[in-house]
């Protein structure tokens, strides 16, 4: 009996090893991640980032409905902040002139910030088909004839499937804290940011543009009320949102991988996983039975009872009455007649 039973531990703990070891992510899987959290959270976000807040700063509509009321908020609020110890201590918005940079640079990044909100729905619509993106990409580099036959890829293709799933609300507030100290270095540190990140990356992008031909001319030229081109501003964006969101990106992606596994859990679905397999079956959690309950196994292997048993329970007399009632309708007339 005691060896059954370290039999049993043993094979219990080597299972839940096997199922705490996650399974190596395969190529297809690394391409899908990057794509993901690079190509569509940082790229794409860039993108619009940059396409937004052109029209909040440069257009006379985006200005008036976007642009001043952001920038009057942060004005506001930076001019109390200022007042704080906090602020003297760190040196931070002790000037007119900073405060009006700081309430700038808020109004950018708030721009970009409301750009970069339609990457969600993109994100989750990937996520929801990982499982078979990874394995496509896999079968393009591998083939399909390895991918089907090595376990290794099969097994992370299973953990795909016990992934927390990733919901719109808990990317919302993910990006939100993922910006968070984003958003603060902007304000705070502008001309350092400007000089040694936006600066160098705009040059990059213009210098690159103007060498295969990309050169507007109608946006060459400034425009009464800026101070800059806005060949000029589109790069600078450039440098501002594709230098921060490249940060942003690894912060906002291990932030909601995070943040839904931990809600998850708290929903009980650490001992439910979702699993997308139909083939695999969960384990079932062990269940105190009724004593009162007839084991459906005795049901089924229960041998014959001699003439004569007796069930010592208690709550089977009406059957020992009837078993014995039915041996002796069923005994030989001979055996009837000894017995009288």
């Amino acid at each position: 009996m005691e060896k059954k039973t370290e039999h049993n531990t043993r094979d219990t703990s080597s299972a839940m090893s096997t199922v705490a070891t996650k399974p190596a992510v395969t190529t297809g899987g690394f391409m899908f991640n990057e794509f993901t959290y690079r190509g569509v959270d940082w790229l794409l976000n860039s993108a619009l980032g940059v396409a937004f807040s052109y029209w909040t700063i440069r257009t006379h509509s985006g200005i008036e409905h976007f642009g001043k009321p952001v920038t009057n908020f942060f004005n506001k609020h930076l001019t109390t902040f200022s007042e704080t110890g906090l602020s003297k201590q760190l040196n931070i918005f002790q000037s007119a002139e900073s405060i009006k940079s700081g309430a700038y640079w808020g109004n950018v990044f708030s721009s970009i910030m409301v750009g970069g909100f339609a990457t969600i729905p993109p994100i989750m619509a990937l996520e929801a088909n990982k499982k078979e993106i990874s394995r496509s990409l896999d079968e393009m580099v591998y083939g399909k004839e390895k991918v089907a036959n090595e376990p290794a890829f099969n097994a992370y293709y299973q953990s795909i499937g016990q992934e927390s799933p990733k919901s719109f609300g808990i990317g919302l507030t993910t990006r939100l804290i993922s910006l968070a100290p984003i958003l603060g270095a902007m304000v705070a540190y502008p001309k350092p940011l400007t000089k040694y990140l936006y600066e160098p990356i705009a040059s990059v992008t213009k210098f690159s543009a103007e060498s295969i031909g990309i050169k507007p001319a109608s946006l060459m030229q400034k425009r009464k009320g800026f101070e800059e081109t806005d060949w000029d501003f589109i790069h600078t964006n450039i440098g501002t949102d594709f230098g921060l969101a490249f940060v942003y990106s690894y912060i906002h992606e291990y932030t909601y991988k995070w943040c839904s596994s931990l809600l998850d859990s708290k929903k009980g679905d650490i001992e439910k996983p979702h699993i997308k397999d139909k083939n695999h079956i969960a384990p079932q959690p062990f269940r105190v039975k009724d004593m009162t309950d007839e084991p459906i196994a005795m049901a089924v292997s229960e041998k014959p009872k001699p003439l004569g048993y007796r069930d010592e329970k208690p709550d089977s007399k009406i059957a020992q009455r009837e078993h014995v009632a039915a041996a002796i309708k069923e005994a030989p007339s001979h055996a009837m007649g000894g017995a009288a």
